[in-house]
């Protein structure tokens, strides 16, 4: 197995023509943690000229002293990216701050609240840490496992 971690399209764009040049792999995987900007991964998703691509990706936030907030549809669009090209998707953690409706039962007067503009919408996100943030994506856990030809 061989992977990289892609935290940002800059870092994606650098590092994948890496991971894609060797053939002897089973499995090629990204760490997209701390997920820290949004990515477009389809051209890396889908068989290039090498007859490789990328087989499985991992997302989450950042957890921690100083950690940043990541927009929830950062690891939705990843989600979809891998359900439309069938690539196993495993979403491990929101991280220090987690959607507001899905942290609320953690929430008190005092827990910091980020805000999120996308276009004309908003979501609130709460500093709730990462024991309580939890790995909800989408209304459910994504615990997919690439497959590696050998039944693995």
């Amino acid at each position: 197995w061989l992977g990289a971690t892609v935290e940002n399209q800059s870092a994606a764009d650098k590092r994948l023509k890496h991971l894609l040049q060797f053939k002897t792999p089973a499995v090629r995987f990204l760490s997209c943690e701390p997920l820290l900007g949004p990515l477009d991964l389809s051209r890396w998703l889908q068989v290039g000229e090498l007859g490789t691509r990328v087989d499985w990706v991992i997302a989450g936030g950042e957890s921690g002293p100083g950690s940043r907030p990541m927009d929830p549809k950062w690891p939705d669009d990843l989600r979809q990216q891998c359900n439309r090209t069938g690539v196993a998707f495993h979403f491990k953690q929101w991280g220090h701050w987690a959607p507001l409706e899905q942290a609320a039962p953690a929430v008190t007067g005092r827990t910091p609240i980020f805000i999120v503009r996308n276009g004309g919408s908003e979501v609130k996100l709460a500093a709730v840490g990462k024991g309580k943030a939890g790995r909800s994506l989408a209304g459910r856990h994504w615990d997919q496992f690439p497959s590696t030809g050998d039944g693995v």
